[in-house]
């Protein structure tokens, strides 16, 4: 996937945790970053930090990779 806009993130976020049968609560649980933080994350993305995004990516097993266009 072609990471283009900050709601791309949001999207590949909230697809890849229901594909693996997670709840918002097990990435709290394993992140440490506040449920609603989350929701937020997956709806909006480009209001967040970018630490807690690189975390729930890297709970998910997504490798975020940058290309020269």
């Amino acid at each position: 996937m072609i990471i283009s806009d900050p709601a791309d993130i949001g999207r590949l976020i909230k697809e890849k945790r229901i594909t693996m049968g997670l709840r918002l609560e097990d990435v709290h649980l394993a992140t440490g970053i506040a449920m609603s933080t989350l929701s937020k994350i997956e709806n909006s993305p480009g209001t967040k930090r970018l630490e807690n995004i690189l975390a729930i990516l890297n709970v998910l097993d997504i490798q975020l990779i940058a290309e020269s266009k």
